[in-house]
C-alpha cells in the first residue's frame, strides 16, 4: 500500500499559464477577425453538442419554432444533409459529397446565407453529433479538424444537451435502429438484449465525448450553456424555466412560448425495463455505479419471483462405476497385505452401503500396473473378482495399463472411459488405502446431485459431489462424478495431470457453476498419501489457468472444434448450456493479517454477494509470534460451506506483506481475487460492486475500489489531506481508468495471471501496488476503478504526527520504483530538489564554505515549503476556520513533502543507488502529463534559489 504526498502542482505550472495565455490570444483575435469580416452581420451562431437519443430532435424542433432562430439539423450526417431549409438553402446547390469536399465553405454558406424575408432572424445554428465526423469509426480528418475549429471559436455559442440517464440513452438508441425509427414511431413494445460489455463501452465513449465538448469549448473562452433532458420534462414550470434561459443565451425574445414539432412524439410510454429482456442482469451489474438511481426507478414492481420447487429424485438404482487403482509398490514381498488392504475397502463398503441391491449396482473397476508381482495375474483377478463377489458388489472389470506406474490420474482417465462404455452413470475416485465411515451414502450423494440440477436448473449429473475426508478436511478428495462428464469432455481430467491435482480440478471445474459441493454427512479416511508421503513420487503441474479454462469450455460447450474427427465428436455431445444454468462468479478475498484483530476479520469474512457466487476467504498469518490467544482466535475462524469457506495460512515467520498476499493468491483458484488489508472495514456491498465491475469490464486485470478515510479531525490528518499524500486511495472516483490503485482495496485477476508481488518491497508495504499494477496494465482498459466497492481505512496513528514514520516507510518503498527495470519508462530527469541539495551542502560543507552552503540549503527548504504551502492552501476546506490556521495546515502538509522526499533520499544512499538521485517516478504513469512539468519546474526554482543564496553568502 502506498501513499504519494504532493500529487497536485506544487506551483502554477509556467506551461499551462503559457497555452492559457496563447488561448485568450486567439480567442481575442478571432473575436476581432470575426468583427472584421462581418462588420455589419447582427447574427450570433451557436451549435448544439449532443448526443443521439438524449431528446436533441426535440430540442432543435422548439429552436426551429422561434422565429428569431434560423435552425438546421444534423448538418454533417453522413448520409445526407439535413435541415429545415432544405429548399431554399441545400437543393441544387450542396450534396452529402459536395458538403465532404468542401466542409468550409459549405459550413460558411449555412451560417450566413439565411433565409430571413421579414428580417426578424438573430441567430443561426445546428445540431452535431459525434459520429458526424467519423467514418464509421474511424475519424475523418478533413470534418474532425472542422469541428475542433467550431469548439475552439469563441464566436460561436456552444448549446450542451445532456442527458444523465445514460441507460435510457442505450436503450433509446438501440430500439431506434431495430425500427428505422428516429422520431414518430412508438416502440414501447420492442424487447432488447443488452450486452454489458457494450453498454460499459457506450458509457465510457459518452461520458469522455461530453467531457472533451467542456474541455475544449472552455479552454477556447466560448459561452456553454448545458441543458438536461431530465429537467425539461420534470415539470411544465421547470421546462419553461429552462426554455426561457435558453433563449436569453442565444439573445433572442425570450417572450416566445416554445412549440415542437407534430412529428416529435414520446416514443417510449411504458416503463423502460420492460424493454430490457435481461433486465436483472443490467441491473445488478450496474447497481453500484452512476447509473444507479435510473435503475432504481425501474425496478420490477410486478411478477414477484417464485423459488425453483426441489424435485424428488426418482425411485432407481443407479450404476456406480467404483475407480479403483491398485498396486503392490512397497508390498511387493507380503502379498496378503495388499490382498487385506483392498478387503478392508470392501468391508466398509459393505457397512455403509448395507442393502445388497444398493450394493450390487457398485461396480469395481480394477487398474492394474502392467507387471505388478502381485496383482498382474490371471489368478489375483480370480482373487479380486471373488471378494468382490463375496461382499456383495456388481461386477468387477479389469484393466493393465502399460507404463503408467505411479500416473495415477492416467489410470483414472482409463477406468472412467471403460466405467462409460460399460453404462455406469456416476464415477467416484478411491483407492485401496480408503476406508469408507458413514452409511447411506450412495443414496445421500444421489439425491445431492439431485438437488444441484433443481436448485441451479442444471442437466441432471452437471455436478461434482465430494465425501468429506477425515484426514484432510476442507479439502475435495475423492469426488464422484456423473458420466455426463464424459460425454462433454471425453476425460475426466487434462493429460497433463500426472498424479495430483486430479481430485481439487474436478471440484474447481464444477465450481463456476455452483454446482461443486461437499457431502459434510459422508465420512471417509485415507490411510496413505493425501498431505503425507503417498506411493509415488509426487507430480504437480499448474493445472488451474489453461487446463481449467479449457475444460469450462468444453462443459459450456463453446470449445472450438480442430478437425474434421473432434466436430462430429462435438456435434454428438450434449447440447450447450442455457441461460438458466449459466455461471456463476467464482472470488476469493485474500487477507494478509499481522494485526491478527479479529473483529476487523470477521467483519471481512461476513462479506457475501447478492447473486450466487462462489466465495472463499485465504486469510494468510504474518505474524507467527503473536500472542497464542490471537493466533488461536484467528485459527478458529476456518470454516467450510458450499460456495463459502474460510481458510487460514500461516507462514513460519514474519515474510512481509507482499509474501503474505503472494501465498494467498498461490492457494486460490478463483477466477479474480480481492486484495484487502487486515484494517479495513468494507462496505457489504462490496463483492457485489466488484462482481458488477467485472461484468462490465470482463478483459481488464485490475479493479481499484474505493478506500475511504473517516473525516480528518487532527492537525496532521488534514495536512495529510492537503497534501494529497492520500490521493490513490480516492482515484477510483477521480479517474474511470486510474494508472494503479492502492492494496487496501483491490481485485486482481486470479487463476490466469502470473502476476505476483515483489519480496524486494518493505515489509509494511509501499511501492508493491504500484508496481504491481503497471506489470498489469499491458492494454488500454486494463485498470478500471469501481468507487461503488468501497472500504473504510481508519487513520495512521489516529491521525496524529507520529503516522510521519508510516508515510516515510512507503517513501522506502516508492525508492525501489526508480531503478525497477518494469517501470522504467515512467521515470525522468530533474534538477535536484531540496533533499538533494542538502545532501550536496552536508557532504561538502566541511571542506569548503559551510556557512553559504547551509543557508542555501535553507533558502531552497523555505521557498519550496512557501510555495507548496501556496498550492495547500487553497486545498483546505474555508471550514477550517481563519487563514492563519489553513496556513499552518498547508505548511504542515508541505511539510509531510519534504520529509517523504528525504526519506527516498535516505533509502537510495542506504542501497548504495548513488545513481537513482535526480530521477523521479511519475506517479501518474503519463496520464497526467503536468505533473512532469510541475516537478521540473519546482525543482528549478528551488535550484536557482539554492545556487542564488549561496553566491549572495559567498561574495
Amino acid at each position: 500500500m502506498t501513499g504519494i504526498a504532493g500529487l497536485v502542482d506544487v506551483v502554477v505550472d509556467p506551461l499551462g499559464t503559457v497555452t492559457r495565455l496563447r488561448l485568450m490570444i486567439e480567442a481575442f483575435l478571432l473575436r476581432r477577425r470575426w468583427r472584421e469580416r462581418q462588420p455589419t452581420d447582427p447574427l450570433e451562431r451557436f451549435i448544439v453538442l449532443c448526443w443521439r437519443r438524449t431528446g436533441s430532435n426535440w430540442l432543435c424542433g422548439l429552436l426551429h419554432g422561434h422565429p428569431e432562430i434560423l435552425m438546421h439539423n444534423e448538418l454533417f450526417n453522413e448520409s445526407d444533409v439535413h435541415t429545415y431549409h432544405r429548399k431554399d438553402l441545400v437543393d441544387g446547390k450542396w450534396t452529402y459529397e459536395q458538403r465532404d469536399t468542401h466542409p468550409g465553405r459549405f459550413l460558411k454558406e449555412m451560417f450566413h446565407n439565411v433565409v430571413d424575408p421579414r428580417g426578424l432572424m438573430r441567430t443561426v445554428g445546428f445540431k452535431s453529433f459525434p459520429e458526424h465526423y467519423w467514418d464509421h469509426g474511424r475519424p475523418n480528418i478533413t470534418l474532425t479538424r472542422i469541428f475542433d475549429r467550431l469548439l475552439q471559436n469563441p464566436a460561436i455559442k456552444k448549446v450542451v444537451l445532456e442527458r444523465r440517464n445514460m441507460l435510457a440513452v442505450y436503450v433509446s438508441m438501440v430500439r431506434s435502429k431495430v425500427l428505422s425509427a428516429y422520431m414518430v414511431r412508438d416502440y414501447s413494445d420492442v424487447p432488447i438484449r443488452i450486452n454489458i460489455l457494450e453498454l460499459q463501452q457506450f458509457i465510457d465513449r459518452y461520458q469522455s465525448q461530453y467531457k472533451s465538448y467542456y474541455t475544449k469549448s472552455l479552454r477556447s473562452g466560448s459561452p456553454i450553456h448545458t441543458i438536461r433532458y431530465e429537467d425539461m420534462v420534470e415539470s411544465p414550470e421547470r421546462f419553461d424555466a429552462e426554455i426561457k434561459s435558453l433563449w436569453q443565451f442565444l439573445g433572442v425574445d425570450d417572450g416566445v412560448i416554445a412549440k415542437g414539432l407534430k412529428e416529435n412524439v414520446l416514443q417510449n410510454k411504458r416503463d423502460i425495463r420492460y424493454a430490457i429482456e435481461n433486465y436483472d442482469e443490467v441491473e445488478f451489474a450496474f447497481r453500484h455505479t452512476s447509473l444507479a438511481p435510473y435503475l432504481g426507478e425501474i425496478a420490477p414492481v410486478e411478477e414477484l419471483a417464485t423459488a425453483t420447487p426441489v424435485l424428488d429424485p426418482p425411485l432407481k438404482d443407479h450404476r456406480w462405476g467404483i475407480l479403483l487403482p491398485i498396486c503392490s509398490r512397497g508390498d511387493e514381498t507380503d502379498p496378503e497385505k495388499c490382498f487385506s488392504a483392498i478387503d478392508g475397502l470392501f468391508s466398509t463398503l459393505v457397512d455403509t452401503v448395507p442393502k445388497k441391491i444398493e450394493r450390487a449396482c457398485l461396480e469395481v473397476h480394477f487398474g492394474i500396473d502392467s507387471g505388478d508381482v502381485v496383482f498382474d495375474s490371471p489368478a489375483s483377478e480370480a482373487r479380486l473378482a471373488a471378494m468382490a463377489e463375496k461382499a456383495g458388489l456388481g461386477k468387477s472389470k479389469f484393466m493393465v495399463l502399460h507404463e503408467l506406474e505411479g500416473k495415477i490420474c492416467h489410470i483414472w482417465n482409463c477406468l472412467a472411459q471403460e466405467a462409460h462404455r460399460n453404462g455406469c452413470e456416476f464415477l467416484v475416485l478411491l483407492g485401496d488405502d480408503v476406508r469408507l465411515k458413514t452409511a447411506g451414502w450412495k443414496r445421500g450423494i444421489e439425491r445431492r446431485f439431485w438437488d444441484i440440477a433443481s436448485k441451479r436448473q442444471l442437466p441432471f449429473g452437471f455436478a461434482c459431489v465430494s465425501f468429506n475426508d477425515v484426514n484432510f478436511r476442507n479439502f475435495p478428495t475423492f469426488p464422484v462424478v456423473h458420466t455426463g462428464h464424459l460425454a462433454r469432455c471425453r476425460r475426466l481430467f487434462p493429460r497433463r495431470l500426472i498424479n495430483q491435482g486430479g481430485d481439487p480440478f474436478l471440484f474447481e471445474l464444477y465450481k463456476r457453476w455452483g454446482a461443486s459441493e461437499f457431502c459434510f454427512e459422508y465420512e471417509l479416511e485415507n490411510t496413505i498419501g493425501g498431505m503425507d508421503e503417498a506411493r509415488y513420487t509426487k507430480r504437480t503441474i499448474r493445472w488451474n489457468s489453461e487446463q481449467l479454462t479449457t475444460y469450462i469450455d468444453k462443459l459450456e460447450g463453446n470449445d472450438a472444434a480442430v478437425n474434421e474427427h473432434q466436430a462430429e465428436e462435438k456435434r454428438s455431445r450434449p447440447a450447450a448450456l442455457t441461460d438458466k444454468g449459466k455461471r456463476i462468479p467464482c472470488i476469493d478475498v485474500v487477507v494478509p493479517t499481522f494485526r491478527l484483530d479479529v473483529e476487523i476479520l470477521s467483519r471481512i469474512v461476513a462479506l457475501r454477494a447478492s447473486v450466487p457466487a462462489t466465495i472463499s476467504f485465504w486469510i494468510v498469518i504474518d505474524n507467527p509470534d503473536a500472542k497464542s490467544e490471537k493466533l488461536n482466535a484467528v485459527r478458529a475462524m476456518e470454516k467450510l460451506e458450499n460456495n463459502y469457506a474460510i481458510n487460514i495460512r500461516e507462514h513460519d515467520k514474519n515474510h512481509g506483506v507482499s509474501a503474505a498476499r503472494n501465498t494467498g493468491i498461490a492457494y486460490s483458484n478463483a477466477d479474480f481475487i480481492v486484495l484487502l488489508d487486515d484494517d479495513v472495514k468494507p462496505d457489504p456491498g462490496l463483492l457485489d460492486a466488484y462482481i458488477g465491475g467485472i461484468m462490465r469490464h470482463p478483459r481488464a486485470n485490475v479493479f481499484v475500489g474505493l478506500a475511504e478515510l473517516s473525516p480528518a479531525k487532527t492537525l496532521w490528518s488534514k495536512a495529510m489531506m492537503a497534501c494529497n499524500v492520500i490521493g490513490f486511495y480516492y482515484i477510483a472516483e477521480d479517474r474511470p481508468f486510474p494508472p494503479w490503485g492502492v492494496t487496501a482495496n483491490l481485485c486482481v485477476r486470479g487463476r490466469t495471471s502470473r502476476i505476483r508481488f515483489k519480496h524486494k518491497f518493505p515489509h509494511t508495504g509501499g511501492g508493491e501496488d504500484i508496481d504491481y499494477c503497471i506489470r498489469s496494465n499491458q492494454f488500454k482498459g486494463a485498470i478500471v476503478s469501481v468507487p461503488g466497492a468501497s472500504v473504510e481505512h481508519p487513520w495512521w496513528a489516529d491521525g496524529s504526527a507520529s503516522s510521519i514514520g508510516h508515510v516515510m516507510g512507503w517513501a522506502q518503498g516508492e525508492s525501489l520504483c526508480v531503478d525497477d527495470p518494469d517501470l522504467k519508462q515512467y521515470i525522468f530527469l530533474t534538477l535536484p530538489n531540496v533533499a538533494e541539495w542538502t545532501l550536496l551542502s552536508l557532504v561538502l560543507a566541511p571542506f569548503w564554505q559551510p556557512r553559504a552552503l547551509l543557508l542555501a540549503s535553507l533558502a531552497a527548504a523555505l521557498i519550496q515549503m512557501l510555495l507548496r504551502s501556496r498550492s495547500f492552501y487553497s486545498r483546505v476546506s474555508v471550514n477550517e476556520g481563519g487563514r492563519m490556521r489553513r496556513c499552518i495546515i498547508g505548511f504542515v502538509g508541505s511539510l509531510i513533502v519534504l520529509c517523504q522526499e528525504m526519506a527516498r533520499v535516505v533509502a537510495h544512499l542506504d542501497r548504495m543507488k548513488f545513481a537513482n538521485l535526480l530521477w523521479r517516478f511519475d506517479w501518474y504513469c503519463k496520464q497526467q502529463m503536468s505533473y512532469r512539468a510541475a516537478q521540473k519546474t519546482a525543482h528549478i526554482i528551488v535550484s536557482i534559489v539554492y545556487v542564488s543564496t549561496f553566491i549572495l553568502v559567498y561574495r
